[in-house]
């Protein structure tokens, strides 16, 4: 099934020239690059340093690079440069400096050891059998709005427990797979409502679990920023409600917004789904989807055990570092009947350790951490320019004007960057409120993963956006009532349940 998903990913893939891509690619570069290396020439803006302007400039151009062109050689630019600066000391121990705070932040290590653990979910086939488990309960037989629900469920937890692109080539293949057997053709209304709600809904998966995919470098920026550390617990209790609410307004979206015709859907059964029945589980799926639920398990329950149990306080010093350490040794350690380890590290981390994440976290969490203190005077320029806008008004009033820019800059530009630009602006602005900045942080975080308006708001916005089986009117015509509601959703609901949670 993954070929077959793959198969249909490629054949409704738009591209553009080498020759093109090359031209636009060196424009963003030497534009990236001029931020990074001409703007500290100028005189410094008064209140940043000189330095400040040093560091501003960097980020700015990291920002516009990972953007507009990439995240692996910006990520490494923009750390060597700032090892260059003096800012963390003189000649080759300013460098060291650097480096060692940059790689050796915990969530460096732990990312990749995540990557690891929760891409062989998918490696060793998991998935498969999870999106088989929904879509074979009796209760969809014949009920159109049922099977819906049931199959956007499926897409929810599969892209929660992998990474978004992963789910996307696994998820549109069944789609596309289903709507051929139910004799839908590409030009119809439900067709094209299929692919782009698959999209919709696995999105509003992706952030349940903090510490994985573009969600982990959010996290760890805000924990530098904010210097806040993350509760795990009611991180993903405030995900799963947001979750349900915005799924349940998506379904009656789907009947008065969107006005679908089902008809065509009241033919499905399980027996459609059952006549390619899976094998059984073997023992390495089994042990991969339990290791997942261990993994939850002991970052959020051994917090609110008392001391006095056995083993609870090692639990506690783990951390997110530890679990994942210590889950993906043992899962390496296991070796099944085949003779080989439950984890085949090498074979997982070729397809699931992404490089170009390792190095966005420990660029993005390194420079927003220094970004925001007072050597550079950044804090103060952004009190100074924003407070006319944003300064004077009530809570309220703030949080409808930050989270409304928000989602427009994050839908018209990069996801992950933005949220990164935007997270110093609650520092200065929101650490005097009753639970300091923490809850509208949160909210921030959660809401953002709603932009998908256009390619470049992520790497699988892009994929979206290049089929050739839909157009950008019928992304507009399916996504944009869905982000408006989110929004509202999230400034009426959101915001006082993270203060009700995380305050």
């Amino acid at each position: 099934m993954v070929n077959m998903a793959n198969a249909s990913l490629s054949k409704n893939q738009q591209t553009e020239s080498p020759k093109v891509s090359n031209i636009k690619t060196y424009i963003h570069t030497a534009i990236g690059l001029a931020f990074m290396l001409l703007f500290p020439l100028l005189p410094p803006i008064h209140p940043i340093t000189e330095i400040g302007m040093t560091i501003v400039g960097i980020f700015i151009g990291l920002i516009y690079l990972w953007t507009t062109v990439s995240r692996t050689w910006p990520s490494l630019l923009g750390l060597a440069l700032i090892g260059i600066s003096g800012f963390a000391g003189p000649g080759y121990a300013g460098m060291q400096a650097v480096g060692l705070n940059a790689f050796g932040y915990h969530t460096v290590m732990g990312a990749a050891l995540a990557m690891v653990l929760f891409g062989a979910v998918g490696y060793y086939g998991c998935t498969k059998y999870i999106a088989r488990w929904f879509l074979t309960r009796p209760i969809i037989n014949n009920r159109p709005y049922v099977f819906l629900t049931m199959y956007f469920l499926a897409c929810y937890t599969i892209c929660a427990l992998t990474s978004p692109i992963a789910s996307m080539f696994l998820l549109w293949g069944i789609t596309v797979e289903l709507l051929k057997n139910l004799q839908v053709e590409e030009n119809e209304k439900l067709y094209k409502f299929m692919i782009v709600g698959t999209y919709i809904t696995a999105l509003i998966g992706q952030p349940l679990i903090p510490y994985k995919g573009s969600q982990m470098v959010m996290i760890s920026a805000y924990q530098k920023i904010i210097g806040e550390n993350l509760n795990v617990l009611g991180y993903m209790v405030f995900s799963i409600i947001m979750a349900i609410l915005l799924f349940s307004i998506f379904l009656l979206f789907v009947k008065f917004v969107y006005r679908i015709d089902l008809t065509k859907l009241k033919n499905v059964t399980v027996d459609q789904f059952n006549a390619d029945p899976l094998p059984p589980m073997n023992q390495r799926q089994k042990l991969f989807m339990a290791t997942i639920v261990i993994f939850i398990f002991v970052l959020v329950v051994p917090e609110y055990l008392p001391s006095w149990i056995p083993g609870v306080d090692i639990l506690k010093s783990m951390g997110f570092l530890g679990v994942t350490m210590f889950l993906v040794a043992a899962t390496t350690l296991i070796h099944m009947k085949d003779g080989k380890p439950a984890l085949q590290f090498q074979e997982v981390a070729a397809k699931s350790l992404h490089w170009d994440v390792i190095f966005l976290i420990a660029a993005a969490v390194y420079v927003s951490g220094i970004l925001t203190s007072d050597e550079t005077g950044f804090k103060l320029l952004i009190k100074e320019i924003l407070q006319p806008i944003l300064g004077g008004h009530s809570e309220f009033v703030f949080v409808a004007i930050f989270l409304a820019a928000a989602i427009l800059l994050c839908n018209l530009t990069n996801q992950l960057a933005m949220v990164l630009v935007l997270l110093p602006i609650l520092n200065v602005f929101a650490s005097h409120w009753a639970g300091g900045a923490v809850p509208i942080s949160m909210t921030l975080i959660m809401m953002v993963f709603m932009s998908m308006m256009t390619p470049g708001v992520t790497a699988h916005a892009g994929m979206l956006h290049g089929r050739k089986d839909i157009n950008y009117a019928d992304i507009v015509r399916y996504a944009l009532p869905i982000i408006i509601a989110a929004l509202i959703l999230y400034m009426i609901v959101g915001y006082p349940l993270a203060k009700l949670i995380f305050a």
